[in-house]
């Protein structure tokens, strides 16, 4: 399984190089990404291959259609939802089986990583409520889900130009709940992987 992050504009900040460390260590069976956009600025670290993602016309598109203030943390609104177009380029040139995290989040020791190739859905995120739903952990199969999380995204940002991506991903799960499966928010997973693999 590969595990990855993304950190896009800005210094890779001493919380996520932390975070990097501790997922190399626990997981030494699994390949780590970072992917960036930061050309010759991004700190060799053991264990982690950096991979530069540039941008593109879509993430253009999403940035004129969005409404929020781009003054507000290095244009947050955008960043954060180019993440999702990060894991589309990466997964373009034939990755597979891809768990992306969120920067600040740390999976647990008993994450079940073997039972996502066998999920009959080919893509999984926590839903938070009845509006929202999260990208801390998503899990897609291929290119195929990257795509569809993209597609979804720009359209939701031209029917509101005030959604995130967190509305965005609610919004996906209701029109394609076919091909997502939910996934648990808190805990561990050791409790609640049956749930996850029906």
């Amino acid at each position: 399984m590969n595990i990855v992050f993304v950190h896009l504009n800005t210094e890779v900040p001493l919380y996520l190089k932390l975070n990097l460390e501790l997922h190399v260590e626990r997981f030494p069976e699994h390949q780590i990404f970072l992917l960036h956009n930061r050309k010759g600025k991004i700190p060799k670290m053991k264990g982690i291959e950096a991979v530069e993602i540039q941008e593109n016309h879509r993430w253009r598109q999403l940035d004129s259609l969005y409404s929020h203030p781009k003054d507000f943390r290095n244009n947050f609104w955008l960043t954060s939802s180019a993440r999702l177009f990060a894991l589309e380029q990466f997964m373009e040139k034939g990755i597979r089986e891809v768990i992306h995290v969120e920067s600040d989040v740390i999976l647990a020791e008993d994450f079940p990583f073997s039972i996502f190739p066998n999920l009959k859905k080919s893509l999984a995120f926590p839903l938070i409520s009845e509006e929202r739903a999260a990208a801390s952990t998503v899990y897609l199969r291929d290119w195929g889900a990257a795509e569809l999380l993209t597609s979804n995204l720009i359209e939701s940002a031209r029917l509101n130009p005030q959604t995130t991506e967190m509305l965005a991903l609610r919004r996906l799960y209701e029109r394609h709940e076919s091909t997502i499966q939910p996934l648990p928010l808190v805990g561990t997973f050791e409790s609640n992987h049956r749930n996850i693999s029906q």
